[in-house]
């Protein structure tokens, strides 16, 4: 966590004037007005006033702390599409951060990383991203990264395949990979019962749950059966035992702006798809999200960027409701290696 006078950027550049306490914001069943959100979020007036009027500072010039994480899916580096490579997407996409956003304290990529899981394309990977201003990369695999049963590629450059934990202060972050090759995800019992138990430690925290797959019943196309997470019973299991505040998935492609198919809230959890960084299969547009922690608030503040542009979504930010105040480490990291 770094205090306002202690970010390091290439080019100041204000949000545009826009208000992320929108006067509605829409999540799926549950579309959420100024007043509803401080019921179910349990802050007050004078809370939802701060945040209205401080996270608008992309760049904070006061003590008060922020985290930024960035969350991006579906790289498909070594595959061209729009005349274009994965790489080139994902180098665009970073250039654009970094001109346009700022300080972004680490990163989440939900797989799909290397398209023919090549460990040529994962060396792309990692030389794009170390060249980033951002230092530290969370990853987990996509069914993409087992193409050709060459998952010990990613084995040996990035990390296991089994479920781990990045504990940030209060914050967990749980990394649910796909286990086997398949384009519908799959878990296995062992990992699922190592995911019910750590989730059970951390109790007390906030949960973000990542995935490649999606969660059927949740974000649009959600119902598919080579989309989501198999099988569904360990995926229910978890979520009944455990109290998750966010699970972020990728996986699906679309080219249309981020709406309220794939920001949907059910019971106390917020189900968001990221959508794609890069053009593959016709996405068309490279996208990711920039997740804003404000120390202290009770919600995260959900930011959809397309890269092409080099602008945000002005109409689809989200307020994402979390049980615990935010209290994020001053030094970061924890990691919580699989079973």
């Amino acid at each position: 966590m770094r205090k306002g006078n202690e970010i390091k950027i290439k080019k100041t550049n204000k949000y545009e004037n826009t208000s992320v306490a929108k006067e509605r914001m829409h999540i799926e069943n549950y579309e959420v007005t100024r007043r509803r959100f401080l019921e179910i979020s349990g802050i007050g007036a004078a809370g939802l006033l701060l945040s209205a009027t401080g996270i608008n500072r992309v760049f904070p010039n006061s003590d008060k702390d922020i985290r930024r994480v960035l969350v991006a899916s579906d790289l498909h580096i070594g595959k061209i599409d729009d005349g274009q490579d994965g790489e080139i997407w994902f180098a665009r996409a970073l250039d654009d951060l970094n001109e346009n956003v700022g300080f972004v304290d680490y990163a989440v990529v939900l797989g799909d990383i290397a398209h023919d899981a090549q460990k040529s394309e994962l060396l792309k990977y990692i030389k794009i991203k170390d060249e980033s201003d951002i230092s530290e990369w969370f990853e987990l695999a996509g069914n993409h990264e087992f193409y050709g049963n060459r998952i010990n590629n990613y084995r040996e450059l990035l990390r296991s395949e089994k479920p781990y934990l990045h504990v940030d202060g209060n914050i967990v972050w749980c990394f649910l990979s796909d286990e086997l090759h398949s384009r519908p995800g799959n878990i296995t019992e062992e990992s699922a019962g190592w995911i019910k138990e750590k989730l059970a430690e951390y109790d007390d925290k906030l949960i973000i749950m990542c995935s490649h797959q999606l969660i059927r019943g949740t974000v649009d196309e959600s119902e598919k059966p080579p989309l989501n997470f198999h099988p569904h019973e360990r995926i229910e299991e978890i979520l009944k035992s455990s109290k998750i505040d966010l699970w972020l998935c990728g996986h699906l492609h679309h080219g249309r702006p981020h709406s309220k198919k794939d920001v949907v809230r059910k019971g106390s959890t917020t189900y968001m798809n990221i959508a794609s960084m890069s053009h593959a299969y016709g996405t068309g547009v490279s996208q990711s999200c920039i997740l804003e922690m404000n120390q202290g608030d009770k919600f995260i503040t959900a930011r959809f960027r397309n890269h092409d542009k080099k602008e945000y979504d002005k109409d689809n930010e989200v307020l994402i409701p979390t049980r615990y105040p935010i209290q994020a480490a001053e030094n970061v990291n924890k990691l919580v290696p699989g079973n």
